[in-house]
């Protein structure tokens, strides 16, 4: 599934991995990956994976996805179970220490977009345990915003 920047942050993480120990956070250049940072953004794991916030996200990612609040505590059963997929695919990352791809419902507040491909890289703390998660994001168009946009195509 992974296509453009979710194959592309794939191939960073694991560029970053030394004699099989999954990167740190401070293993991670921004300027190294300066194309992908729009599209991805940097999660934390709080309390053992209970709970989640996001560090950072990228300008594009947070434009697609309707500005939603950054430094927010969240876990699935947050806000009507929005963030549940996200949660669920986080600590599936964190549970097999693995880059993962999926296509997740869109969490966040554009509904022009129905879904999420999403790549995610975790990132361990000095006791090898995953702590952080990059993700990348690449946004999918909803069915009706689609035919929208090609009937006002049609329509010039």
């Amino acid at each position: 599934m992974s296509s453009g920047v979710g194959a592309m942050l794939r191939a960073y993480w694991l560029s970053k991995q030394r004699e099989g120990a999954l990167p740190k956070r401070q293993d991670i250049d921004p300027g190294e990956i300066r194309g992908l940072l729009p599209d991805l953004a940097l999660l934390e794991s709080l309390e053992g994976g209970r709970y989640f916030r996001f560090r950072l996200i990228g300008t594009s990612a947070e434009r697609c996805l309707g500005h939603i609040a950054m430094r927010r505590t969240f876990d699935g059963d947050s806000e009507g179970g929005r963030y549940r997929d996200l949660v669920a695919f986080l600590r599936r990352a964190g549970d097999t220490c693995d880059c993962l791809e999926t296509r997740i419902p869109n969490f966040g507040n554009n509904a022009v977009y129905e879904a999420i491909e999403a790549t995610v890289a975790p990132l361990v703390d000095q006791d090898g345990q995953p702590v952080r998660f990059l993700i990348a994001m690449e946004f999918v168009i909803s069915a009706s915003a689609a035919i929208e946009a090609r009937a006002c195509r049609m329509e010039r």
